[in-house]
C-alpha cells in the first residue's frame, strides 16, 4: 500500500515480480528455468513475495526514519 501511494519511488511495476509470471513463483520456485525480467530495478518485487534489493533499501530506510528515535529511546 505505501508503494503504491508512492508513485515517485521509482518502480515501474509494482503489482507482479521479475521472477517467471510474478504471480505465483516464491523463492526456490524462482531457478533458471523460469523466465526473468530483463531490468530488476523497474520491479518492487523480486518473486511474488519477497521485495528486491531496492524495494528493501526504500522499507528499511523508512522504517528507520519514522521508529528508530522511539527505539533508542528505549
Amino acid at each position: 500500500m505505501f508503494v503504491t501511494m508512492q508513485p515517485n519511488l521509482g518502480f515501474e511495476i509494482v503489482d507482479r515480480g521479475c521472477c517467471g509470471t510474478g504471480k505465483v513463483e516464491v523463492s526456490w520456485m524462482c531457478n533458471a528455468f523460469d523466465d526473468m525480467c530483463s531490468n530488476i530495478s523497474n520491479y518492487l518485487f523480486w518473486d511474488s513475495f519477497h521485495p528486491t534489493e531496492k524495494g528493501y533499501r526504500i522499507i528499511v530506510d523508512y522504517l528507520l526514519e519514522r521508529y528508530a528515535d522511539d527505539v533508542l529511546r528505549l
